[in-house]
């Protein structure tokens, strides 16, 4: 499957605005709270490797989180045009499920069959993102080791 790099493009774009919502809610709580949570996540973090299973509480609030993320989105005007605009040059119709609205990682397999192609359209544009941003200008890959890079020469 070939996607257009304009898709491509608006789809990074998503993702920024994406990346701006995150940062508006954490602005907007205080340190004493993200503290909290973040403390919450490592614990959990440390039970699941332990253990193998996710903890309850720190999924309904991640779940919050992100009924909240997703309430921004819907009111941020840019996103939801380029939401439309991304539909549109997918060939997506009026009853198709447009891959910015799935979180692949949080779908319960409710309607399997008619997520799957949005679920592997995300994973697509997901990885072609990946390629973009890491695109050269010739168009290859930049791959930079640092371990090889000549070190500075000192001016004297």
């Amino acid at each position: 499957m070939e996607i257009a790099p304009a898709v491509v493009r608006l789809y990074a774009r998503c993702a920024e605005i994406a990346c701006e919502v995150e940062q508006a809610i954490d602005d907007g709580e205080p340190v004493e709270v993200l503290l909290a949570r973040s403390g919450r996540l490592l614990r959990a973090t440390r039970s699941f490797l332990r253990t193998g299973e996710l903890d309850p509480a720190v999924e309904a609030d991640e779940a919050a989180r992100a009924g909240t993320r997703a309430a921004m989105l819907a009111q941020h005007r840019e996103y939801r045009w380029i939401r439309t605009e991304i539909g549109r040059l997918l060939g997506l119709g009026p009853a198709d499920v447009n891959p910015l609205d799935l979180d692949p990682e949080r779908e319960d397999g409710a309607d399997a069959g008619a997520r799957q192609r949005p679920i592997e359209l995300r994973a697509h544009l997901d990885r072609e993102l990946v390629c973009w941003w890491h695109r050269g200008p010739c168009g290859d890959f930049a791959v930079i080791d640092l371990d090889d890079a000549e070190p500075p020469v000192a001016r004297t």
